[in-house]
């Protein structure tokens, strides 16, 4: 395992064990940014909403695994998204497929940075500044000194932290406290989280699920890993990690219940980590806070790292630097990233929700695009930058029109309908000509 590791950081070409996909499947997307969603979902479309929030994401993945398997199929031979995008588009439309894959990983980047923060001043009630640079101090060594290898080595003990985080911490209160308080509790400050008949439920659970599997179509993280696997184990990984996943949250849910049922909240991106302040034993305390770390550098640290290396591969295909230079350079590139991050952590909103379904905005406008590269073996159409930039701003409208649901699905729908529809009729000229 340790030589797969080494070639994996180096080049990518290597192949890692179902179990193993497994492990950097889940640490990839149980990250600190979908337990604060889950915490605001809770709060405001209730137990139910959240649950269907969680079984939505689990379906996405399990349906993204099928897609995956072609992925590795086809592209075997290839160790990431941006490889795939140079051989399969073209021109214009390559650079600005590639420069939107850029801006979402930086976007996606933000909104964890937004939800550290949150973590980190519930928590440990530090000034701003202080609990930044320990946080951003720890995520520097973490990406700096051991690379990629530390952050594949310990995916095990992470999971681990994050299983005995999950499982001891509800144990332990319902067996010290029992389950009737919690549901007193909840049905006395928070009834309203009782309530089934929610007509938003569906809306919710349709709109999760695109948005999820959207995000999943052009995550390079998502891609580099899958392809770093054997082609009869990639449905398998990320199925399973799936399943993992959703029970994980579950178990995330009923922590946040139990945070609920003493008090009310000031902020509903921030419920589950105030339980901290309600544990009564040191271990637990313990245990709770690395939970809080370990999703919070698992996800920073693999997005970090990522760009560094974009960015150290822009710097060597403009400047022509060699190999030696670029290496030097890394610690460098890493702490300008680190200091961004840590002055853009400072603004953070109080609720994310929004942002996370404004981010899925421009994710649903490339799903067809990209189901075109990896189903077909023509290449994109010659209009379809122009279709996805024209979806996007229709799509942002209706959002901030009608509603966070509405912006994904026209985004989704004008794209796939124009994109659909032009790849058809480019199609029929090829066949008859």
């Amino acid at each position: 395992m340790r030589d797969e590791i080494k070639k994996y950081v180096l080049t990518n070409k290597t192949v890692f064990d179902i179990s193993f996909g497994v492990l950097l499947f889940i640490l990839r997307w149980l990250s600190i940014t979908i337990v604060v969603f889950s915490s605001e979902l809770l709060i405001n479309y209730g137990i139910l909403g959240a649950i269907s929030f969680i079984l939505a994401m689990g379906a996405a993945l399990i349906l993204f695994s099928e897609i995956a398997r072609r992925i590795k199929q086809r592209f075997h031979n290839k160790s990431s998204l941006e490889d795939i995008i140079n051989i399969r588009t073209e021109g214009i439309t390559r650079r600005v497929m590639l420069t939107m894959l850029l801006l979402l990983n930086l976007s996606l980047l933000v909104i964890q940075v937004f939800a550290v923060t949150l973590m980190l001043d519930t928590v440990f009630n530090l000034p701003a500044y202080t609990g930044h640079m320990i946080f951003f101090s720890l995520l520097f060594f973490y990406v700096v000194i051991g690379k990629g290898k530390v952050i594949i080595r310990l995916s095990p003990l992470f999971v681990t932290i994050i299983f005995s985080s999950v499982i001891l911490i509800p144990v332990y209160f319902f067996i010290q406290e029992g389950v009737k308080p919690v549901y007193d509790g909840i049905w006395l400050y928070h009834p309203y989280l009782l309530y089934w008949k929610n007509d938003n439920n569906l809306p919710l659970v349709l709109t999760s699920f695109l948005l999820f599997l959207s995000i999943l179509t052009v995550d390079r993280t998502t891609w580099q890993r899958l392809l770093a696997l054997k082609t009869n184990q990639v449905r398998e990984a990320i199925s399973m990690s799936g399943i993992t996943i959703v029970t994980i949250l579950l178990a995330v849910i009923s922590m946040v219940l139990i945070s609920l049922s003493n008090e009310g909240y000031t902020n509903a991106s921030t419920v589950l980590f105030n339980l901290v302040h309600q544990l009564q034993s040191p271990v637990l305390i313990g245990l709770f806070i690395s939970f809080c770390f370990v999703i919070s550098l698992s996800a920073l640290g693999s997005e970090v790292h990522t760009l560094v290396k974009i960015i150290q591969r822009s710097i060597t295909r403009l400047i022509n630097r060699n190999e030696r230079l670029t290496k030097v350079n890394e610690p460098v590139l890493v702490l300008l990233v680190i200091l961004v991050l840590f002055f853009i952590g400072l603004y953070a909103p109080n609720n994310l929700l929004g942002f996370l379904f404004a981010y899925g905005i421009i994710c649903a406008s490339m799903i067809t695009p990209m189901l075109i590269i990896i189903l077909t073996k023509y290449s994109l159409p010659r209009h379809t930058v122009l279709i996805i930039f024209s979806a996007i701003t229709l799509g942002f409208v209706m959002y901030y029109a009608y509603g966070i649901f509405s912006g994904v699905w026209v985004s989704f729908l004008l794209s796939a309908g124009i994109t659909g529809l032009t790849y058809s009729v480019q199609l029929l000229k090829r066949n008859r000509y």
